[in-house]
């Protein structure tokens, strides 16, 4: 493929809006709080303590040994979607480099994902950079929805 059937083929992926059919996102936290959050998903978590098991890594809290755990594990899932995905996450959206999850400690990681987070705009940006345009939520018969941005998070009754 030439260069530049790659970037026109790319600009009409990049410009088609994102219409998320089946999430289990909570709206009123819809984004994540830390890199906790980010690397605490079950995606990870699973992945790493499949890697290398123990089992007291499930019954972590802190959000800083979460991310400790899952970063020494880092190198046993990096023949995998998830951990490219991370990459990704973080370069885009966390001020994290590729070449930071191996090398920069994990409360420095935290803080900068944080400081990312923090920082005005946030949301919006995740939203606007992912192309996400609608959200159909799996919820509950009887959840409140009360207050709800029902532009971006369409109720979908969970069946």
């Amino acid at each position: 493929m030439t260069s530049e059937l790659e970037a026109r083929l790319l600009e009409q992926i990049q410009a088609i809006p994102i219409v998320d059919i089946h999430t289990h996102i909570n709206p009123r936290k819809a984004l994540a709080t830390s890199l906790a959050d980010v690397i605490g998903y079950h995606y990870y978590t699973e992945l790493a303590n499949s890697a290398q098991y123990r089992p007291e890594f499930a019954e972590e809290s802190d959000p800083l040994e979460i991310v400790s755990q899952v970063l020494e594990r880092l190198p046993l899932i990096a023949n995998t979607v998830q951990h490219d995905w991370l990459l990704v996450i973080g370069e885009e959206f966390l001020g994290i480099q590729r070449a930071d999850w191996g090398t920069v400690p994990a409360p420095e990681l935290f803080e900068r994902a944080q400081k990312a987070i923090d920082a005005p705009g946030y949301v919006r940006g995740v939203l606007d950079r992912s192309g996400i345009r609608r959200i159909y939520m799996t919820n509950q018969c009887d959840e409140d929805l009360s207050g709800i941005d029902r532009g971006l998070f369409i109720p979908c009754l969970r069946t």
